[in-house]
């Protein structure tokens, strides 16, 4: 029995099957019973072979996929044994642990307030934001509604509104809409509950955890209408080559990265050289870059006034960290 029945191979014969068939062959002669079991073993041994081609085929296929593009697929797969759900704060009781979440991202941020007064930097970027709003073709109800229907569906920021819902609205309040992102562009400003953004706290270490924020689908709406200014700022950067090192670009990712420096690394090691990799600990680097800072430095480089003023606003705005399903009084 165990020649023709394989327990984990889909080509094999089932139990079942296998051991109705051998239950009959006492009744058949010899030599019939000679026959029977070569054929079967036939049988077996070319339905495995389909499978075997199938498999290969299926992991040739893969292959192809996993490294197509960006390499995503194959970046997921080599990271599944590192997603460990390691967390701060474990050895505390779970009422105490949104306080000391709070308490260790309060030290990093600090709070923000909407009814702070503007540093000068911040007050000549809002003005240039204003001056290229004049300058561009306002927002339009048409506009609006089809890039609605382009948008992917993710997480929903603190208002919880959604692709799917915003679909739904008729085609009065696409206009309405249209009138709000106009107004938005021309005052610089978003109201309160726009600028509210949800800071999703993921496991990643014992020592700290990942942020990520979930902004409003009001604000990543008007950012789809206003993406051609960035991609032209881009694509402005990628032809002046004035930044050669940057490999963060359309098309590539950290994968590409890696993958290039391991090839790097083996044909210095087959010409007999050296290389030299720095590694720096990034570590809440994001998370400490100063906002009138990072304001000079877009206006230097280039980048549209228009985004440059509006993604810092919302990105600077109040936050409610959620970690372990549990909300903390905005920072």
């Amino acid at each position: 029995m165990k020649d023709f029945w394989q327990e984990n191979c889909k080509a094999s014969m089932s139990q079942l099957g296998l051991q109705y068939s051998l239950g009959m062959l006492p009744q058949l002669s010899p030599g019939m019973q000679d026959k029977v079991l070569q054929q079967c073993k036939h049988v077996q041994e070319t339905m495995q072979k389909h499978w075997r081609e199938e498999r290969k085929q299926q992991f040739h296929d893969w292959i192809e996929n996993a490294v197509r593009g960006s390499g995503k697929e194959g970046h997921a797969f080599l990271r599944k044994t590192e997603a460990l759900a390691l967390r701060p704060f474990q050895s505390l009781m779970l009422e105490e642990r949104p306080e000391a979440r709070r308490s260790y991202w309060l030290s990093l941020w600090q709070e923000e307030s909407l009814a702070k007064d503007l540093s000068s930097i911040e007050e000549k970027v809002k003005e240039l934001a204003k001056q290229q709003a004049a300058q561009l073709k306002a927002i339009s109800s048409t506009q609006l509604f089809k890039q609605v229907r382009m948008m992917g569906s993710k997480k929903p920021g603190f208002d919880q509104w959604v692709p799917h819902e915003l679909r739904r609205l008729p085609k009065e309040a696409f206009s309405a809409l249209a009138y709000f992102y106009n107004r938005v562009e021309q005052t610089g400003k978003w109201p309160a509950q726009a600028m509210l953004q949800t800071i999703s706290m993921l496991p990643k270490s014992l020592s700290s955890e990942r942020p990520i924020a979930l902004t409003s689908y009001f604000y990543r709406l008007w950012i789809q209408c206003r993406l051609f200014l960035l991609k032209a700022w881009v694509q402005d950067q990628q032809q002046n080559g004035s930044c050669p090192w940057d490999h963060a670009v359309p098309g590539c990712s950290i994968f590409d990265v890696a993958l290039r420096r391991q090839m790097e690394g083996e044909f210095h090691r087959q010409l007999g050289m050296h290389q030299v990799s720095l590694l720096l600990d990034m570590k809440h680097f994001y998370d400490s870059i100063s906002r009138d800072k990072l304001l000079e430095a877009g206006l230097q480089v280039g980048f549209p006034p228009l985004l440059l003023w509006h993604c810092t606003l919302i990105h600077g705005g109040p936050r409610v960290i959620i970690g372990e399903g549990m909300a903390i009084v905005n920072l």
